[in-house]
């Protein structure tokens, strides 16, 4: 998909996101909760003092469509994180564009290994991670949740 591009997470990003976040579909793939605007406003305002946390949106054709990252960054080791947001883009292949950005970006960052937590009746994620290489670890939370890993090369 030519028309991706990751971006800075910004102002125009938080907003669109607040309302992914909140979306009870999506919140069940995520393992989300919801949160309000001050909470959202609070986690945005810190994210420049972060180093262990590192936020892209994604969007298509200029369009806001979703958003990424890696964080618990320790060391050479980080945890992916991601989501597309708007409905309308699901199955279009975002979710390997955003796996093969997503190791790009690692081994900029100089990270040896991703590991990632997805729940496991969320199919269409668990496939898509065993696609791009990742190995599941571990089952957590009465085995409702699966701990996927991939080194970086």
């Amino acid at each position: 998909m030519d028309e991706l591009q990751y971006t800075l997470f910004d102002e125009v990003m938080l907003e669109h996101s607040f309302k992914w976040v909140n979306d009870p579909e999506i919140q069940s793939l995520i393992q989300g909760v919801p949160v309000t605007r001050q909470e959202q406003r609070e986690w945005f305002e810190k994210l420049p003092t972060r180093n262990n946390f590192i936020i892209w949106g994604i969007r298509c054709k200029e369009i806001p469509v979703g958003a990424f990252g890696i964080k618990n960054i320790s060391g050479d080791v980080g945890e992916y994180w991601g989501y597309i947001g708007d409905k309308a883009y699901w199955g279009m292949g975002i979710g390997s564009w955003m796996m093969k950005t997503v190791i790009m970006l690692a081994r900029e960052k100089k990270l040896k290994k991703l590991y990632l937590k997805v729940l496991r009746n969320n199919h269409r994620a668990v496939n898509l991670y065993l696609k791009w290489g990742f190995d599941i670890k571990k089952n957590e939370f009465n085995d409702e949740l699966i701990i996927m890993e991939k080194k970086i090369q």
